[in-house]
């Protein structure tokens, strides 16, 4: 679902989105649902990425978006990515965040 929204934000001009798989190393790579995402495995997979900017999905986040399952808060997760890390629930929000960078 992912890819197919990142092949039509592509279509922006000056726009390029990429989707980063995860290995979840914390729980086991045969764990693949992004509500149990620890920021230990998303860290060094932004740092080696080459992005600019990082959307996270909202739910591997607490219930308030405060808090990975390792306690990590998206304001660390950016600092130790070296980007700027937002959060999005769903392809709608993901979309919007993005027009918005795009219009920069």
């Amino acid at each position: 679902l992912f890819q197919q929204v990142a092949t039509r934000l592509n279509t922006i001009a000056g726009l390029e989105v990429q989707v980063l798989p995860v290995v979840n190393e914390f729980f086991g790579a045969t764990v693949t649902v992004s509500g149990l995402l620890a920021a230990q495995d998303v860290i060094p997979a932004l740092q080696s990425s080459g992005a600019q900017h990082a959307i996270l999905p909202r739910v591997m986040f607490d219930y308030q978006g405060n808090r990975t399952i390792d306690d990590q808060t998206p304001q660390q997760i950016s600092a130790a990515a070296a980007m700027p890390v937002a959060l999005a629930k769903d392809p709608t929000e993901l979309v919007r965040y993005v027009r918005t960078l795009a219009q920069r």
